[in-house]
């Protein structure tokens, strides 16, 4: 297995084959069968669901505490949240237009 993020995301990768191997009876990462190519071999992934409420368990300070997470992370050069690439990108496409081949255009529009 592939350390990524340090030791904080060897632990959540451990603690996803914990719960998604181990406890809900499905093959370890590396045995699994792939998804997308035709390998032969069962996925057998296990899945583990879990529902949290994060007012609840937080005491009412859940919001205020993720708002800080993302301050901080936004503050630090190089740094960015998941999809905040995606979202700059849909508020500059907003504004400026994407421009499409109009040949392309023409086909998309007949699926419509």
């Amino acid at each position: 297995m592939a350390q990524a993020g340090g030791v904080k995301g060897f632990s959540v990768g451990l603690l996803v084959e914990v719960l998604c191997a181990a406890l809900a009876g499905g093959r370890l990462g590396p045995q699994q069968g792939s998804f997308t190519d035709n390998d032969g071999q069962p996925i057998d992934n296990g899945q583990f669901f879990i529902a949290i409420d994060p007012e609840g368990f937080s005491g009412g300070g859940f919001d205020a505490t993720i708002q800080q997470l993302m301050s901080s992370i936004n503050e630090q050069q190089g740094a960015r949240l998941p999809n905040a690439r995606r979202d700059a990108n849909k508020r500059r496409l907003a504004v400026e237009g994407l421009e499409i081949e109009a040949g392309l255009l023409a086909r998309l529009q007949a699926f419509a």
